[in-house]
């Protein structure tokens, strides 16, 4: 085996530890009764509580996502560590010694979430960019490690800390700081060669090569990677909101038809035509299909199009020479990103989908413990607070094991969704939304806590299945080279937005129903004794956000379909002709 190919696995080998010590926000509902118990809190602080990590491991993507592009991935790593022991310190001590400031746990389940998005999320771009060629596979590593951390840790605590919360608390922070420490040593991004880089002939550009335009660099670090491209490495290294621009760019007439779609909503004051049409009317912008090598603006806000000539030319295309286009770029040349994100319908539509997929999901991880309390108080009263917890920790690790499933299958499964039978990652993103569906059905109508594990069986392959491919599919949509952690914590910053929401109706529900008479709750501060309908109510309200976000999917899957399509149109028209009219654009 060649030592840089022994180093990538390594990096992943390190990933997936990294993650391992990532993943334990969703360990949440495994001590949230017994922190609620002690420290005298509501449903619903508890669920605000669990809120604040969500914050931190959602909304602080985004900065965590710039950080990590940059800077690299061994400060963000180390800096993830020390957040995550400080924050179950927190937390342990709190427990101890019955402080309940609820700015301060909050501050502290912050600052694990936080810790953990910084570690995930850097490992997830070392894994994308070691191997750019099976980033589905790859991410896969690391998000999985991410759904099993709960499995191992909820296990570890049900076997050496039964009843004792302040103890695996602890253990929560010992451990988890050290996995991630020890993976900021080895979590490094190496160069790309030739014999696995993503377009093997990409070639370094020369000062001589007056075909190509060179554009300024954000960075120096940039410098070093300008290359030429043709069409076919655009089509296959470019984002898909990138593709899609230089489509539309280059079949007007096929615009209002599909590429429209993909990017009607980025500035058209992007494009910087050259027209030498004495014509009044203004014309679809369209390059110059007769000269040599089109001429091409790049800035900031433009995205490898050709300057346009006059549209009434294009009769002339079929007598002229035609040679492929070359353009000089760097690898953010590939990618949108920053402010141009915001304004691609795309991007709104993903941020919808996730923050829906999280909230619902987030919304039965984090509060499984209150269902297993309403179950057992409905039916045994007497049930021991150990045995009660114990209970607690299975589902928890139940969920876990099953996410880790899902997430592993479906990275693997994506790949081969794309690579052998030419179909859309989107499709493992209905699966997942089906198998929520199920298990939130389920929830409804299960009535004893022994039944439960079907509920969480479904929920949790299900949030599996959807977070081990999302990272690819944001790495097509956007790009996965200068800019993914940040355009990936972008997308992924909703849930603190959707879970928030479902949390919150979850806690109202939930404490809509809850005893306060003492002597009917046996000494506790509150309980709900009506079983299942102390929580139906909040689970129809995610039944109608998925059923809504399954919509959106058919719809993004449609239009998808349409510009895959129009590619196809292209590749048959230059096999077809002789000289293809288009031909210049390839």
């Amino acid at each position: 085996m060649k030592m840089p190919l022994f180093k990538r696995y390594l990096v992943i080998f390190a990933c997936f530890l990294t993650s391992l010590g990532c993943g334990t926000m969703y360990v949440y509902s495994a001590y949230a009764p017994q922190l609620t118990d002690r420290l005298g809190l509501t449903a619903t602080q508890s669920t605000l509580i669990g809120e604040a990590g969500t914050i931190g491991i959602s909304l602080m993507g985004i900065i965590s996502g710039r950080i990590i592009d940059r800077f690299g991935t061994t400060i963000p790593v180390f800096c993830g560590a020390i957040l995550l022991f400080a924050g179950y310190s927190i937390l342990a001590m709190a427990y101890l010694n019955v402080i309940s400031v609820i700015p301060l746990l909050c501050l502290a389940i912050w600052m694990v979430g936080f810790g953990s998005v910084l570690g995930s999320g850097a490992s997830i771009k070392a894994a994308s960019l070691n191997f750019p060629k099976s980033r589905g596979t790859a991410t896969a590593f690391p998000t999985s490690a991410f759904g099993l951390s709960a499995f191992i840790f909820s296990t570890l605590g049900g076997l050496a800390f039964k009843g004792d919360t302040h103890g695996f608390l602890l253990l929560l922070g010992i451990t988890t700081g050290a996995l991630v420490l020890i993976g900021s040593i080895f979590i490094k991004i190496y160069p790309q060669t030739p014999e696995n880089s993503v377009d093997g002939n990409i070639s370094t550009i020369s000062p001589a090569n007056n075909d190509a335009v060179t554009i300024g660099c954000e960075t120096e670090a940039e410098d070093e990677f300008l290359k030429t491209a043709t069409f076919e490495q655009i089509k296959s290294r470019g984002s898909f909101i990138i593709r899609a621009k230089s489509l539309s760019s280059r079949r007007p007439s096929m615009l209002q038809i599909a590429a429209s779609v993909m990017s009607s909503s980025l500035n058209s004051n992007t494009l910087e035509t050259r027209s030498n049409s004495t014509s009044s009317t203004s014309l679809p912008v369209f390059p110059d299909v007769f000269n040599d090598t089109p001429q091409v603006e790049m800035s900031e806000n433009s995205y490898l199009l050709p300057k346009n000539n006059s549209f009434s030319r294009l009769s002339q295309t079929s007598k002229r020479t035609t040679r492929p286009l070359v353009l000089a770029h760097k690898p953010s040349t590939f990618e949108v990103s920053g402010l141009e994100l915001l304004k691609i319908k795309d991007f709104w539509s993903h941020f919808i989908i996730t923050g829906i997929v999280s909230g619902v999901g987030q919304m039965y991880i984090y509060c499984v413990g209150f269902l297993i309390r309403a179950l057992i108080n409905y039916e045994d009263p007497n049930t021991s607070l150990a045995d009660m917890q114990h209970m607690q920790s299975f589902h928890v690790g139940l969920i876990s094991i099953l996410s880790f499933m899902g997430r592993l299958m479906s990275g693997v499964t994506s790949d081969m969704v794309v690579k052998r039978w030419n179909l859309q990652r989107m499709w493992l993103i209905l699966i997942s939304l089906l198998l929520m569906l199920t298990g939130y059905a389920s929830v409804m109508v299960i009535s004893t806590v022994d039944n439960l594990w079907i509920s969480s069986v479904f929920i949790g392959l299900s949030y599996g299945v959807f977070f081990g491919c999302y990272p690819a599919i944001v790495g097509e949509l956007f790009g996965s080279t200068v800019k993914f952690s940040q355009n990936y914590g972008l997308v992924t910053s909703s849930p603190v937005i959707f879970t928030y929401i479902f949390n919150l109706i979850f806690g109202k529900v939930y404490d809509s129903h809850v005893e306060h008479d003492i002597s009917k709750t046996k000494g506790h501060h509150a309980m709900c004794l009506i079983g299942k309908d102390c929580y139906t109510e909040a689970f129809k309200f995610g039944i109608l956000a998925i059923v809504f976000c399954f919509l959106l999917i058919v719809y993004l899957m449609y239009r998808h379909y349409l510009f895959i399509e129009l590619e196809k149109i292209e590749e048959q028209e230059r096999y077809e002709q002789v000289e293809p009219p288009f031909n210049s654009y390839y």
